[in-house]
């Protein structure tokens, strides 16, 4: 491995490590930054559009991005990816070479796991014992010859990728797929040749490595697979001990860690929630670039969002190359703005998990506060307003601050009025949580309206006078939602947002109707606080519309805090005398429980009585966010986006 200077530019002296070129056989990246493996869409499916993902793609490589590791291919043994999907990847490779970046792409086996859907003609999962996968589907245990086959196949594959166009291939042995399940006592109890030490994984490197040529080959090590050793894990010891087996056999040219086997075990630690440290995974890039001697490069991840913490582990010898994925989704100009000194700008990723949450959940992908994430063509670099206009935006929560940052960026002048003395809007509740990291949303958009000059009044309520009298040309009501309790007809209980803050002796009821984060939060901090809690949902299971990690999180909490009683599928049906009483979906089984305080989890009402009001005075007026209804950040800061983008 080779560090170089960055051809043509001097790197700026506050991240000097972090700005250096890296040569990896004979490709030299512009910087130490990586986006490793991650799936967004379907671009490799035929029926499904490839563009948006190489939109996606082009749009961090115009940011500065060192290296991409793209979204995978999964090995297919009985045929050849079809000749649209070879278009596609030579249209990749040449989008992301166009901007000066270098891609590698991630190809999997997926084994015994994941479900057989995920193939092309949804043929059985193949394994090395037939096991069954975490959700209960079986799988075909492999012939002596189908393993040879599958073996084949990757250096099939291998050879497409360079035909393409690609830099290189990155074999996935982590997440507990086929080639971690080669060598792990949970994966494969066999008794020929295939169930000898290392034997797959040995052979998959040497068809890879003959398919590539001289493309770089990456491996994805597990490097903690968290598992028992009652359930077939293996030591962190005898993990690195595999990674530095894989390097002796001189075939690969960067090591790529992660942690966690099977999809809780993965997802929940491996792409870890604001709940989890910064850095939470580099401890163990650091041990594993020891165990190998630092003889090939190792990437090192976990949650670092920060420019200044890579440029740390880069100092320290923790890695060599280091993973800022969502670091990226969040911010794709991150690598221009490390290399141009402008730490200071980035949009910095709070680990909210809408990315990697709606992905699980089948749901249309989103960041928390980047609208453009994986809809790069629709909302296009923003382009200068034909004419300057004079915008109003009442309201400072997250809807409003980013309609207005985006109006200013477009060179309309924009005066921002806020009734209370702070901005942030009920997001400022999760201050006290542990989602306070959310709140960097509110900072950058703050400090992105001072660099653009906008004028924010705050302490100011917005009236159909004060707003007339700064003769807008356009107004942008983000005036947000309030709770009201008693509009569910739930008279006299507290509602989330007076809970939070409150100093509540227990035992409290929370009455969760809406199955998202607020609920969660809540009982996580009055648990964490010492009081009895218990968290009732309509829902056939806790926190349903959280999200897939947070979702992890908080049953794990609630499963394990002596705090936490869960009742599911039941709805408050009144409370009297300090006894609340549970009902089920039928109104007939009825439970009675003891209680100080009942909350409940319900949807605020949209503020919006100043629209009607606005237009009859003759102005133009806008809604966005939770004014037009609760449905939190994401969905506001997208539909501001497209208000402020259309003015």
């Amino acid at each position: 491995m080779t560090t170089l200077s960055a051809p043509g530019s001097t790197a700026p002296a506050v991240l000097p490590l972090l700005n250096q070129a890296f040569e990896i056989r004979g490709r030299v990246l512009r910087n130490r930054t990586v986006t490793t493996g991650h799936s967004i869409m379907a671009p490799w499916t035929p029926g499904m559009s490839a563009d948006p993902y190489i939109e996606y793609c082009r749009r961090r490589a115009r940011g500065g991005v060192g290296m991409q590791i793209v979204q995978p291919l999964i090995v297919e043994p009985f045929h050849d990816w079809p000749r649209p999907v070879f278009d596609r990847l030579r249209a990749l490779a040449d989008a992301i070479h166009g901007e000066g970046g270098t891609c590698v792409i991630q190809v999997v086996s997926f084994g015994g796991q994941i479900g057989s859907a995920v193939h092309l003609d949804e043929r059985a999962m193949w394994s090395f014992d037939g096991r069954q996968d975490e959700f209960g589907e079986a799988s075909h245990r492999m012939t002596t010859a189908e393993v040879q086959q599958m073996v084949d196949a990757h250096g099939r594959l291998a050879q497409v990728v360079m035909e393409a166009g690609l830099d290189g291939v990155e074999l996935h042995g982590a997440h507990g797929y086929l080639l971690q399940q080669s060598h792990s006592p949970w994966g494969n109890r066999r008794e020929d040749e295939w169930g000898e030490h290392l034997r797959f994984v040995r052979a998959v490197i040497d068809a890879t490595r003959a398919g590539l040529g001289d493309g770089i080959l990456g491996y994805r090590v597990c490097a903690a697979d968290l598992l028992r050793p009652d359930e077939g894990g293996l030591s962190d010891e005898a993990l690195r001990a595999v990674a530095a087996e894989i390097v002796d056999t001189g075939e690969v040219d960067f090591l790529d860690s992660s942690i966690g086997t099977k999809a809780p075990a993965y997802s929940q630690p491996a792409v870890a929630s604001y709940r989890y440290p910064d850095g939470y995974e580099l401890q163990y890039a650091a041990a594993l670039r020891e165990a190998i001697g630092a003889r090939i490069p190792v990437v090192g991840l976990g949650g670092v969002t920060d420019p200044a913490m890579a440029e740390r582990a880069l100092a320290g010898g923790v890695c060599d190359l280091v993973g800022m994925t969502r670091a990226y989704i969040s911010d794709p100009d991150l690598g221009l703005k490390i290399m141009r000194g402008e730490t200071g700008l980035v949009r910095r990723c709070v680990r909210a998990n809408e990315c990697v949450n709606r992905r699980v959940d089948a749901k249309p992908m989103a960041c928390w506060h980047n609208p453009e994430y994986a809809r790069e063509g629709a909302f296009a670099l923003l382009a200068p307003a034909v004419r300057s206009r004079r915008v109003v935006v009442v309201g400072g929560g997250p809807a409003g601050l980013q309609a207005a940052q985006v109006a200013a960026t477009r060179g309309h002048r924009v005066t921002l009025l806020e009734a209370r003395p702070e901005l942030g809007g009920r997001l400022r509740l999760v201050a006290g949580t542990s989602a306070r990291r959310l709140l960097h949303t509110v900072d950058f958009l703050a400090a992105e309206l001072e660099r653009l000059g906008v004028e924010v009044r705050l302490g100011e309520p917005a009236s159909v006078a004060a707003v007339a009298a700064l003769a807008p040309d356009e107004v942008i009501l983000a005036t947000g939602a309030a709770p009201d309790v008693s509009h569910h007809g739930l008279d006299g209980l507290l509602s989330v947002d007076e809970a939070i803050d409150a100093e509540l002796t227990g035992p409290v009821l929370v009455v969760d109707r809406i199955g998202d984060n607020a609920a969660g939060l809540l009982v996580e901090r009055l648990a964490d606080a010492g009081v009895d809690v218990h968290y009732a949902t309509t829902f056939e299971r806790v926190v349903t519309n959280a999200g897939y990690t947070h979702r992890l999180d908080l049953v794990d909490l609630f499963r394990r805090s002596e705090r936490v009683t869960v009742h599911v599928l039941r709805d408050l049906g009144g409370v009297a005398d300090g006894v609340a009483t549970l009902v089920d979906p039928d109104g007939v089984n009825q439970e009675r429980i003891p209680v100080a305080t009942v909350v409940a989890a319900v949807h605020p009402i949209p503020v919006d009585g100043l629209a009607a009001a606005l237009r009859e005075e003759g102005l133009a007026v806008h809604l966005v966010g939770d004014v037009v209804a609760p449905r939190g950040v994401v969905a506001g800061t997208r539909e501001a986006t497209r208000v402020a983008q259309g003015l």
